[in-house]
């Protein structure tokens, strides 16, 4: 190697010795020390898991109100403010799925029941995870009474249901029946306002 290249620094190849000699390289050795500290200065830090956490955006239950109280609330709009749909749930089990398996209690879906899901879009009720991983414990309603059964997240529907589906879940007649529908309504609406605030505590936390 030439003395005019041994006397090159190491980091940014700026020739520091006396007439750009190597001599006794301690010209060299003081400037590479320098050129160092200050690219460590320059080095851009590799993103921590907390900062990658706060770079995702947030999933929220974006549609519970936090504020609302189910005694000034109506029925209808606590079961809007319950409704999650396919994509979010999703989401939801993919990112946070403790949190997923907890909403999974008290949230209500869309599917549409049958072969190839061709029939009339239905509400259904979470009773929790299914037994299969991916699947969720659902309570539906027909005209032949509720029945519970375990369905695939991913066979669920991706729209929210509107007032009419949401009127099929209420029993129309049996006042006591519409009765404990209604407190079981505002007892589900009240945890997912719990579930939600947690969900916005860790990720303000973070």
């Amino acid at each position: 190697m030439a003395p005019c290249e041994r006397a090159a620094c190491r980091y940014c190849g700026k020739r520091v010795g006396l007439f750009m000699l190597e001599g006794f390289g301690c010209a060299r050795r003081r400037h590479e020390r320098n050129c160092s500290a200050r690219g460590a200065l320059h080095q851009v830090p590799a993103p921590t898991a907390t900062l990658l956490a706060r770079q995702q955006p947030a999933i929220t239950l974006h549609r519970v109100d936090l504020k609302a109280s189910p005694m000034y609330t109506s029925l209808i709009s606590q079961m809007r403010m319950l409704s999650v749909t396919r994509d979010e749930l999703e989401e939801f089990l993919q990112k946070d799925p403790a949190m997923a398996k907890e909403m999974m209690h008290n949230i209500i879906v869309t599917w549409r029941p049958g072969a190839e899901g061709a029939s009339e879009l239905r509400c259904a009720i979470g009773r929790g995870p299914g037994d299969l991983e991916g699947s969720i414990k659902l309570e539906s309603f027909s005209a032949c009474g509720p029945a519970v059964q375990d369905v695939e997240v991913s066979m669920l529907a991706n729209e929210l249901a509107e007032q009419k589906e949401f009127k099929l879940m209420v029993p129309p007649d049996d006042h006591e029946r519409r009765e404990i529908f209604t407190h079981e309504m505002e007892q589900r609406f009240l945890k997912l306002q719990q579930v939600a605030k947690k969900m916005q505590f860790q990720h303000s936390a973070a």
